[in-house]
């Protein structure tokens, strides 16, 4: 039986919140590495990418539509692993905390701060 998880527009536009202050053309994050709305690196791509068989190349993430699409793909996967390996639905902070930290960010410390401090502000907040 495959598990679907499903990744929310309110989740995606909270990261675009968390990452950038939901700027629409930020400049490139870490040094240079992490690029576009959702601050995607290109180790992200490569596992979009092994995982898919897709063809996303780095420069795709300045593409906000492309953006949001990779994230979900790649938090759709991994989320499908945490719930696999925990027997839990993961919940948006679970999933914040995987994109802030990678596949096993939920178990990291360093990724609450990330969800409480840079991502709940944007969960329910109205975007106009």
């Amino acid at each position: 039986m495959t598990t679907i998880i499903s990744v929310s527009a309110a989740l995606l536009l909270a990261l675009h919140g968390a990452e950038c202050d939901l700027k629409t053309n930020p400049p490139p994050g870490d040094g240079g590495k992490a690029l576009g709305v959702l601050q995607i690196r290109q180790e992200v791509i490569d596992d979009v990418n092994r995982i898919y068989k897709t063809k996303y190349v780095h420069t795709d993430a300045l593409n906000k539509t492309k953006a949001f699409e990779i994230c979900k793909l790649y938090l759709k996967h991994w989320g499908a692993r945490y719930r696999k390996e925990t027997g839990l639905a993961p919940t948006d902070e679970v999933l914040a905390r995987i994109w802030n930290g990678g596949p096993k960010g939920w178990k990291k410390t360093a990724t609450v701060k990330y969800w409480v401090i840079r991502v709940t502000p944007y969960i329910n907040k109205k975007i106009t």
